[in-house]
């Protein structure tokens, strides 16, 4: 007898095509009469997101999504089904080393034509109180709220907008008065880390400490009427745009700010806040040191300008008595910094 005919059995190719993305995947050879499992995708397609599979490049055939499973009974093609997305971007808006940004916020990818509320802001910015968004970076764009509803016609990118009232400058930190000159002022004195730190004591003229403040010591002879970058310990020491205050700074500054009079933890300051937005600056009462003692330490606040009277005097401003003054240039006084741009 003839030996019995070994049934053929068929086998099918399922493949899958990325009908306009891109990448590839593998095909997948199938017995017939056995199930396979949908891969899931792994084509791309830039400003589109995978929805599923179909039999149909125009998805009018039969729908399949990923993991699911089928018995190929021939051949079969499957195309990647895209739905057009629009993506959210959410940018601090920073300038480094002067307004440092902090915080994450993640996009958002909405269907064409979908609408969002937008996320409460979530960024920080040293020296800065968050507005809006807007599209344009410098905010000439298209404004919008914090968690205004929006509805995109396109991809965004969406760029914090800030009231600025603080910044840095070679790392020294400045505050916005809203000046008349567009002067912004320093935080501390040169030397301090903080509003109410003493700082160091300098004479006129000289970008240097000492032991001792007297004539025997006083090296700076010129007169000019304002000090020159190279005699003016805030350009010496801190470099960039900051500079010692004029006395006309100075007068700019009483005329603009209210004063007042307080103690921060024992230590007498003198505060003056700005008629124009509100921000303000504190003078530490950090006296005077004459010869090689300090006197009127929590009494008196006096920082030096950058105009001379004559070869002997130089005006400072005594924040207690909220003036300038005329000083003598031997003595060692602190210096509070002015940012000129």
């Amino acid at each position: 007898p003839s030996d019995p005919e070994i049934p053929i059995v068929a086998e099918y190719t399922v493949s899958y095509d990325a009908n306009g993305g891109t990448g590839s995947m593998s095909d997948v050879k199938v017995k017939e009469g056995e199930s396979v499992t949908i891969s899931a995708c792994e084509f791309t397609r830039n400003g589109y997101r995978f929805i599923g599979w179909n039999t149909s490049s125009f998805g009018n055939g039969i729908a399949y999504l990923p993991n699911a499973t089928f018995s190929p009974t021939s051949d079969t093609k499957l195309y990647a089904q895209w739905e057009e997305v629009y993506t959210i971007k959410f940018n601090v808006n920073e300038v480094k080393g002067v307004n440092d940004g902090s915080g994450n916020m993640d996009d958002i990818v909405l269907s064409k034509g979908q609408s969002v509320k937008l996320p409460k802001n979530a960024f920080n910015l040293f020296g800065g109180e968050f507005i809006s968004w807007n599209t344009s970076k410098d905010g000439s764009g298209t404004e919008y709220n914090d968690q205004a509803n929006i509805t995109p016609s396109s991809n965004l990118t969406l760029y914090a907008q800030w009231k600025i009232t603080k910044g840095k400058e070679n790392g020294y930190v400045w505050v916005d008065l809203g000046l008349p000159s567009g002067n912004k002022w320093a935080l501390y004195n040169i030397g301090a880390s903080s509003d109410t730190g003493y700082g160091d004591y300098y004479a006129w003229g000289e970008t240097s400490t000492k032991l001792t403040y007297d004539a025997s010591t006083y090296t700076y002879t010129s007169t000019p009427t304002i000090l020159p970058a190279s005699a003016d310990v805030a350009q010496v020491e801190w470099g960039g745009d900051w500079y010692m205050p004029t006395q006309e700074d100075y007068q700019e500054l009483i005329d603009n700010c209210i004063w007042d009079s307080f103690k921060v933890s024992g230590t007498q300051v003198y505060t003056l806040t700005s008629k124009k937005n509100n921000q303000g600056i504190a003078f530490v009462a950090a006296g005077y040191n004459a010869g090689n003692t300090v006197s009127g330490s929590n009494l008196d606040a006096l920082c030096w300008t950058s105009t001379s009277m004559d070869s002997e005097y130089a005006y400072i401003y005594n924040a207690k008595s909220k003036e300038t003054q005329t000083w003598s240039r031997v003595m060692g006084l602190p210096v509070r910094a002015v940012l000129k741009k």
